[in-house]
C-alpha cells in the first residue's frame, strides 16, 4: 500500500475510534444511580464501562492517527495489530469484562450495539492494514500465468 493509501485508512481508523468515544460519551450509559446501604449513591457499572470505552477509544485514535506516518512494513503491521487489540479490548468492556444493565431496554445497551458496529469496522480497517502492509509490494511486478 501507498503512503497516501496508508494514510487514508489510519485516518479513518482514527475516525472510527474517535466515532466510539462519541458514542460512548454522547449516547453514553445510563443516568441512575444505585443506592448504598449507608444511604449514599454511586453511579451504576455501565458508566464506568462507558468511561473505559472512551479512554481507550481516544488513545486508539491518536494512535491511529500517528500510524499514518509509519513506511516499513513491520511498523505498519505492529500497528494494525495493537489498533485491532485495541478494538478488542473496547468490545469486551461492555460485554465480559465490566458490563452493562441486565435489562436490554436500557441506554447502556443501546449504546453497546453502536459502539460494537464501530469495532467492527475498526477491525475490518485493521485487517486490511496488515495485508496491505508492504509499501514496496506494489513497485513488484505482477506474476502472469
Amino acid at each position: 500500500m501507498k503512503q497516501k493509501a496508508w494514510a487514508v485508512t489510519a485516518g479513518l481508523m482514527a475516525a472510527a475510534m474517535l466515532a466510539i468515544a462519541a458514542a460512548a460519551v454522547f449516547l453514553g450509559p445510563c443516568t441512575g444511580t444505585l443506592e448504598l446501604a449507608n444511604g449514599g449513591a454511586a453511579p451504576m457499572k455501565c458508566h464506568w464501562t462507558y468511561r473505559a470505552v472512551t479512554a481507550l477509544a481516544l488513545a486508539g485514535a491518536v494512535f491511529a492517527a500517528y500510524s499514518g506516518t509509519l513506511s516499513t512494513k513491520e511498523g505498519r503491521r505492529t500497528a494494525a495489530v495493537a489498533q485491532a487489540l485495541s478494538a478488542v479490548l473496547i468490545a469486551l468492556l461492555p460485554l465480559f469484562v465490566i458490563g452493562t444493565c441486565a435489562d436490554e431496554a436500557m441506554q447502556c445497551n443501546v449504546t453497546k450495539v453502536y459502539v460494537l458496529a464501530l469495532v467492527a469496522v475498526v477491525l475490518v480497517i485493521a485487517a486490511v492494514q496488515f495485508v496491505k502492509a508492504d509499501p514496496e509490494k506494489e513497485d513488484l511486478p505482477k506474476a502472469r500465468v
